[in-house]
């Protein structure tokens, strides 16, 4: 096996990777038009992932220090779950840890000069077994909130330091008359928090005061329910919400405009790898015609066209390795100004706060849409120098 491959790199070392840096100047090129198509590729899917990223708050990022088999139980309609079910819930579900209702939405917030969005979150303290510990229970027991107009909330400390926003201030929110709100508390934990909404969170002191402000008494958004150690307790949870609700791994909670819009978002990825297979191909395509002669002499003294075609495949994957690397800085930079132009007007009125995050997983899709961009423009003209043979 071992002399196998190392027979096959010495191969592909000697023919195709030397072609491909004895014509660098086209191999260039090649790796270039891949790189515009996965600069589409990246950019597209920047701006599909951000957009989408505020409503993960209802779900993934919500339940991100939770055990991963917790379960969340979303009512057929939308955030009108009634709460004799979460009683039922609790009562029926004898493999329940705990279940924890919740009222959320998204909603702007009037601050000093600007509208910020905002992740209203109400719910008791076991919250903190979905997020992570915050001294919950100690700052209702032990810290009597600021004085100010309305419902004390609580926002995180680096959030209200951003803003300029003390304790007692009135917190504004479009639909409720003023004096509703006022900024109770705040809290350090920011990291606690930081994956919802972009850190941007107010959380009210229950789920009966959430409900009011949101003008849903007897509802919820949804409740979690977290599962004792080694206990399935799916079926129980269908059998109390059947009719009602839905019960599965947290999700996003998308607007259907925005479920349409992902759908558009993959057709452009798609076209953007169609783009750098259409540029590469042709660049890849004059470089194989220059090389049939070559090829008839390897051709000549034994070599297989089934190997040929293999390396030459490996030639386009390489190119497109090049290319996707190139394409990243590309990539982000166009996500970046789709996620400012479209994301911001896209988002605009819903709450939903929006930036753009580099992370390490741009790195790896342009490399494997580079990799896919090269196979596939290097698939036809390698099938026709297998099929018609080097020297036709």
């Amino acid at each position: 096996m071992i002399p196998a491959l190392r027979a096959g790199w010495l191969s592909f070392r000697r023919i195709h990777l030397a072609a491909l840096t004895s014509d660098w100047r086209r191999t260039l090129l090649s790796a270039v038009g891949v790189a515009l198509g996965v600069t589409v590729v990246l950019g597209t899917l920047l701006l599909k992932s951000e957009v989408v990223r505020p409503f993960d708050s209802f779900g993934p990022a919500l339940t991100h220090a939770a055990d991963s088999r917790v379960l969340e139980v979303s009512p057929n309609i939308n955030g009108r779950l009634p709460i004799e079910v979460v009683d039922r819930l609790r009562a029926e579900v004898g493999g329940a840890d705990a279940v924890i209702p919740i009222v959320a939405t998204l909603t702007p917030v009037d601050l000093a000069e600007t509208s910020q969005g905002f992740f209203l979150l109400g719910g008791s303290c076991q919250i903190e077994l979905l997020v992570g510990p915050f001294n919950c229970d100690q700052r209702a027991r032990g810290q009597a909130p600021a004085v100010g107009p309305g419902v004390p909330l609580q926002m995180p400390e680096a959030i209200a330091q951003r803003h300029g926003i003390d304790p007692g201030d009135e917190v504004r929110i479009p639909g409720l008359p003023p004096g509703s709100a006022h900024l109770g508390w705040t809290f350090p934990e920011f990291e606690r928090v930081k994956g919802i909404n972009g850190g941007y969170v107010l959380l009210a002191p229950s789920v009966d005061v959430a409900a009011k402000l949101l003008s849903t008494p007897g509802y919820v958004t949804a409740a979690f329910v977290l599962p004792q150690t080694g206990v399935d307790i799916a079926a129980e949870v269908d059998r109390v919400i059947a009719g009602v609700a839905t019960a599965g791994p947290p999700r996003p909670h998308l607007p259907a405009v925005f479920e349409n819009g992902k759908q558009s978002f993959d057709l452009i990825a798609l076209a953007g790898i169609i783009v750098g297979v259409l540029i590469a191909v042709n660049t890849i395509l004059l470089a194989v015609e220059d090389r049939r002669a070559v090829m008839g002499t390897i051709g000549a003294i034994g070599a297989k066209p089934i190997a040929l075609f293999g390396g030459m495949l490996g030639e386009g994957a390489l190119v497109g390795l090049l290319g996707g690397l190139l394409g990243v800085p590309g990539g982000f930079l166009l996500g970046t100004y789709l996620v400012d132009s479209f994301g911001r007007s896209m988002l605009a009125g819903s709450g939903g706060t929006i930036a753009t995050h580099f992370t390490s997983n741009l790195i790896w899709v342009g490399a494997a849409a580079g990799v896919v961009c090269g196979i596939l423009a290097m698939a036809g003209p390698a099938a026709r120098l297998v099929r018609d043979g080097p020297l036709a």
